[in-house]
């Protein structure tokens, strides 16, 4: 009696302190705000992972899914700073359904790490970031990178900060695993749905049109050269499924982990049979129904038997499905990536000594069978495989290696700080082989891509978290217990409501979101979203309700198949691949195995009484030994109170920060661009157009698309629309200070000057300083100019777009000082693209209407050998330019 009083004193007690807990939105009848947590948390997952995050990241598209998780993750932090215990979802999820004691239920439990403390693979995620923010610093203030990028970029850094340390947080209890896992995966059938929609519907429809319309299109995305509309052409032909995103290897990217993560569950559903012998016991025996011949066959009795047939079927119908439609992405590194992993899990199921012959024959039949109904598949698929996908391969990896080489000599020129993120691609021209292909946004791997935007510091930081997964692993499978009966769990379906209910609203939301962006998502990719998310539901769901697997065991595998694929691949900072590699590192290390020992202890304490533990009866009774160790306890949560709460601040000041200067000047210069394309009125008259730009600058000065066509405009306002004279080559020196007769008038702050002043010392060719400060333009236009310049200081190809527009201004004008600026900033263009021949080309031109023969020759069969060097035809020169090169490289 005392033990039973005892017991009933410590659930009234934790009965009481539950209610004491009790939130508002309980007491109103709105649920937990655990529940509310995990709907939010789904919602955000749901639209990071479906929204388009990859070629348009750095355009500012889905900057507030980024602040929101970084409030959500103050929040959090801000929570277990104040509770000073673990966040604890169990609430949220109902009782397993099985007959466990309490001390089971604890040996169950402290096979995860609840408690986010803070550990050397934590300072190490902490460095990291942090280093990512000092590096951002750095270039921020050398003014040598470009600011709104950089904003942008580092906004979704934060973002990843905050969707890890949120799941560090969060990934407390085998069910919230369970959720989160169920989450991706049919967040990830979602996906595929609509990717199988565009590659049947869509693509061939757009290619139709694109056919029946194709000089409007070549007009629409200012294709002009013979280059660019056959780039433009292959882009249509490609019949790669995109689905939601913009790259075809980002949506493998998406779906690598996941085809691993299928595959591991089949190897242990293999698992399970051989160690059960012809007894396939995926259930825990309370889910079995009492047989009674008298019984009626029962609604769930049909479940309970169907369900464990059904299973291993979905799984390899689903594992199908995706490995399918990777298949057709042609993405080399994520199918080396699956190999990867699916060898991975073959190897561990080896070690395990299968001992069925049978079942393992079975298994290499049914696998050959799968392999050779690929290879003998309708001729798409085979030509997918032996042809296009095999064939280049080679290719792609040179491209690669070209690539990598680059951003070597970038990392060795920057090794401290970086580019700075979001400014490889201007940067990245400086570094170009002749030969390369294009002009990439990031390297194509993640460890390059690291340090050369953030540093070497930045890779350091990288690769003790991967150190700290391999160790995690290790001692995980090293410290691994016995599965028993009593660890086994099983769930209603109710429990995972929140999870999907906030999966199914992100996906809602992200179709809302998406107008926002540049390239908004398509009511019917939508809809296929939402049917592939049911559909994923219903197929996967009962595994997580009723599998007796530990499905976190397979993190590890499906995150270094991640890694395998981004070590050839963009994504690492792409929001929709990032979102799976930082949730598979989280998990990885909050997956903490304790000893064998000390889960057998907890056994042994288990009194004959159901569900009551001589460990809980202890815990009621008086001993000073009991009040020391709670006292040394809660003097370890204050000391890593400050902790939270420093984090908290940091993520509620980034949140702060970034909604004004990244994200709302993101979107009121987007509407403000968008409504002047769209109206054709404003676009017929030059003084609207002009009104419309200067609006959109004032919001987001860092626009430098609108700077630039600000200044084409204000020049053809001042050349078409003023009745003055212009002034001649004689006359160029005396504008200054003849400014009434030739209709200009010089700028009168000295940024310009410097401006120009700082283009010629950075010249490879520096133009004389006398020549360069006696150069006049309007005033209006001259800020234009030099607001674009700082906006995007190391950009060649805005270097080049504005040389252009003065070129063109001379040409219809013969202003000799429009022309002297051209040289400036195609000669700058130049230095920060030295192997790009259409900048040559425009610079002869030049040189030639200046009467310089010398430059004009120089500059002339340079374009010429590189055009010879470039083995990509779409990087080549009209014939007729070539032939206009030539003589200009042959004249005296």
């Amino acid at each position: 009696m005392t033990k039973r009083r005892t017991t009933l004193i410590a659930s009234n007690n934790k009965q009481s302190a539950a209610d004491t807990d009790a939130d508002l939105f309980s007491r109103l009848g709105l649920g937990s705000v655990s529940a509310w947590i995990l709907g939010i948390v789904s919602a955000l997952t749901a639209m990071t992972l479906l929204l388009n995050g990859d070629g348009l990241t750095v355009e500012g598209d889905n900057l507030l899914v980024a602040v929101v998780w970084q409030i959500l993750a103050a929040a959090l932090l801000l929570m277990r700073w104040y509770r000073r215990k673990p966040l604890d979802f169990s609430g949220t999820f109902d009782r397993p359904q099985s007959n466990r004691s309490e001390s089971a239920l604890n040996a169950a439990n402290a096979t995860l790490s609840c408690d986010f403390r803070f550990q050397w693979y934590d300072i190490a995620a902490v460095c990291f970031f942090g280093w990512i923010v000092v590096s951002f610093v750095a270039v921020w203030f050398s003014a040598t990178g470009s600011p709104r990028m950089m904003l942008t970029m580092l906004s979704h850094w934060c973002g990843f900060a905050a969707m890890f340390v949120t799941w560090r947080l969060t990934l407390g209890n085998s069910a919230m695993i369970r959720g989160m896992l169920f989450l991706f995966v049919a967040l990830t059938v979602a996906e595929s749905a609509a990717a199988y929609y565009d590659y049947s519907y869509l693509a061939p429809k757009n290619r139709r049109e694109f056919y029946e319309h194709r000089e409007e299109i070549f007009r629409m995305n200012n294709a002009v050269t013979p280059g660019e509309q056959t780039l433009l052409e292959a882009r249509v032909k490609s019949t790669e499924p995109l689905g939601t995103y913009s790259l075809t290897n980002s949506l493998a990217g998406v779906l690598v982990p996941w085809c691993v993560f299928f595959g591991g569950i089949v190897f242990s559903v293999c698992n399970i049979f051989n160690r059960h012998g012809k007894t396939f016991t995926l259930f825990h025996k309370d889910t079995e129904p009492q047989r009674n011949k008298c019984q009626k066959i029962s609604y769930r009795r049909v479940i309970t038997r169907v369900i464990p047939i059904l299973y291993p079927l979905f799984t390899l119908l689903l594992f199908a499905a995706i490995f399918v439609l990777l298949v057709l992405t042609q993405s080399r590194s994520g199918l080396l990536a699956v190999i990867f992993g699916i060898a991975c899990l073959a190897v561990g199921q080896c070690l395990l000594k299968i001992r069925n012959k049978r079942f393992l024959i079975g298994v290499i039949i049914g696998t050959s069978v799968v392999l050779l109904g690929v290879l003998i598949a309708p001729s798409k698929i085979s030509d997918k495989i032996s042809g296009e996908l095999l064939g280049n391969a080679t290719k792609s990896f040179g491209y690669r290696l070209q690539y990598w080489q680059s951003s070597l000599g970038m990392i060795a020129d920057h090794p401290l700080f970086g580019c700075g993120v979001g400014n490889f691609k201007e940067f990245y021209t400086l570094y170009k082989l002749p030969t390369a292909s294009e002009t990439v946004s990031d390297p194509h791997n993640l460890f390059f891509e690291t340090a050369s935007n953030a540093g070497l510091p930045a890779l350091a930081g990288l690769l003790a978290l991967f150190a700290a997964v391999v160790i995690k692993a290790i001692a995980a499978r090293k410290n691994e217990p016995e599965p028993s009966s009593e660890q086994q769990e099983s769930y209603k379906f109710h429990t995972f409501l929140p999870i999907i209910l906030g999966g199914g609203i992100g996906i809602i939301a992200a179709f809302v979101y998406s107008y926002t962006n540049y390239d908004p998502m398509k009511p019917d990719a939508a809809a296929f979203c939402l049917l592939g998310f049911g559909i994923g539901t219903l197929l996967f769901l009962p595994a997580i309700l009723y599998t007796r697997q530990r499905l976190e065991k397979l993190a590890p595998v499906c995150f270094f198949a991640l890694a395998v694929n981004l070590l050839a691949a963009g994504g690492i900072a792409f929001p929709h691949v990032n979102a799976a590699f930082w949730f598979l590192l989280a998990l990885c290390l909050n997956r903490s195995f304790e000893s064998k020992e000390y889960l057998s202890q907890q056994r042994e304490e288990t009194d004959g009484f159901s569900n009551i533990s001589l460990t809980s009866l202890r815990l009621c009774e008086p001993d000073s030994n009991k009040t020391h160790k709670k006292k040394t306890e809660s003097d370890a949560h204050r000391k890593s109170e400050p902790r939270f709460l420093c984090l908290a601040a940091c993520f509620f000041a980034m949140a702060s920060a970034f909604y004004p200067s990244a994200f709302l000047t993101n979107l009121r210069a987007n509407k403000i661009l968008r409504d002047l394309q769209a109206d054709a009125l404003q676009n017929a008259y030059i003084d609207r157009r002009i009104t419309q730009l200067e609006n959109a600058v004032q919001v987001d000065p860092y626009r430098t698309e609108a700077w630039i066509g600000l200044c084409r405009d204000l020049l053809v306002q001042h050349r078409e629309f003023s009745d003055n004279a212009v002034p001649t080559r004689e006359s160029s020196q005396n504008v200054a200070q003849d400014s009434d007769r030739a209709g200009r008038r010089a700028a009168d702050n000295s940024d310009f000057r410097e401006a120009l002043k700082s283009l010629t010392n950075h010249s490879q060719r520096p133009r004389s300083l006398s020549r360069v400060e006696s150069l006049a333009l309007p005033e209006d236009a001259a800020r234009a100019m030099v607001q674009a310049v700082r906006s995007a200081p190391s950009s060649a190809m805005r270097h080049e777009e504005l040389g252009m527009i003065f070129f063109d201004d001379y040409q219809h004008s013969r202003n000799v000082n429009s022309l002297e600026i051209a040289v400036v900033l195609l000669e700058r263009a130049a230095a920060l693209y030295p192997n790009h021949s259409t900048v040559y080309v425009a610079l002869a031109a030049c040189y030639d209407a200046l009467n310089e023969q010398s430059y004009k020759r120089e500059t002339a069969q340079l374009a010429v050998g590189l055009d010879s060097a470039t083995p990509h035809t779409d990087r080549k020169l009209p014939p007729e330019v070539r032939e206009q090169m030539m003589r200009f490289s042959e004249s005296e």
